[in-house]
């Protein structure tokens, strides 16, 4: 079993894009776990749960999205910062973990035994966003949403940081998927970015 968790210090930089991405590309491959410990509720969303009226599955509660994909909020009072996080139990190849702003927890554990989580922890090609969202990180993967307007380009990001980064959000159509909640398909949008994020993981 594979584990990867996503998170940032801010909103707006495309966490749960990356979650639900990944969740997506990595379905190709077997079965995924979904672990929402965000406070916004975007992920289920994302997945294609409807939004008019708002249809969120219960904490606690396991909701299938496809024949590959398990959606799983856990109770509200073990999403909080640090601390120990339980994969619950199944037969997972792949599990994305959306720890949202919330930020990174300490250890996750699987049938009781401490597992290894990829960390992947997205930013924007800004300075002050660095100094911020890196300070006293685990970081293995960044994911970069990087703005033209600003003057950090992905080679300095790297420089920077000495972690290796991958750029999201390239492509407009992708948000407008993500607010659709029609992420699932519109794979081309994000295919090769994700792919790429998946490779440590062996996926």
């Amino acid at each position: 079993m594979k584990v990867m968790e996503i998170s940032s210090a801010k909103g707006g930089v495309g966490v749960t894009t990356t979650a639900c991405a990944s969740a997506v590309i990595a379905s190709q491959w077997g079965k995924v776990l979904v672990m929402d410990l965000a406070d916004n509720k975007d992920t289920p969303a994302c997945m294609g749960f409807p939004q008019f009226p708002v249809v969120i599955p219960n904490d606690g509660a396991f909701s299938e999205v496809d024949d590959n994909i398990t959606l799983f909020r856990p109770w509200y009072d073990t999403r909080t910062v640090g601390g120990t996080i339980a994969i619950p139990d199944g037969n997972w190849n792949v599990v994305i973990i959306d720890a949202g702003t919330t930020g990174q927890r300490d250890t996750y554990t699987y049938n009781g035994e401490v597992v290894s989580a990829e960390r992947v922890v997205c930013v924007e090609n800004c300075y002050m966003a660095l100094r911020n969202t890196l300070n006293g990180k685990k970081i293995d993967t960044l994911v970069l949403m990087l703005d033209p307007s600003r003057v950090l380009t992905l080679g300095d990001v790297e420089a920077v940081t000495n972690k290796r980064a991958i750029v999201n959000m390239r492509n407009e159509s992708l948000p407008r998927a993500t607010d659709a909640g029609t992420i699932r398909e519109r794979k081309e949008i994000y295919a090769e970015w994700a792919s790429k994020l998946l490779n440590p993981l062996g996926v």
